[in-house]
């Protein structure tokens, strides 16, 4: 993230196997994904909405974090994946 901007929503719950969109501030060059492993940076485009899949390894019950900015000015939002029943 550069300058401020720190602003960041989406939504609570997500499907396993499914889309996440979220949307940032002005100034947010890139989403920072994590489900407890390596993180993912993903570019947010000049409307400031980004999609992305479900992590591959985010079951049912897992939380993605989705960040944006670094130390004090960083702002997180968590995921709940929810799982598909048969």
């Amino acid at each position: 993230m550069q300058g401020g901007g720190g602003v960041l929503t989406g939504p609570a719950t997500a499907p396993e196997g499914g889309t996440i969109t979220v949307k940032v501030g002005a100034n947010v060059d890139k989403i920072i994904v994590s489900t407890g492993g390596p993180s993912k940076y993903i570019p947010v485009p000049e409307s400031g909405e980004v999609t992305f899949p479900v992590p591959a390894e985010a079951t049912g019950g897992t939380v993605v974090e989705v960040s944006v900015g670094e130390g004090l000015k960083r702002k997180t939002i968590l995921i709940e994946i929810v799982g598909t029943s048969a």
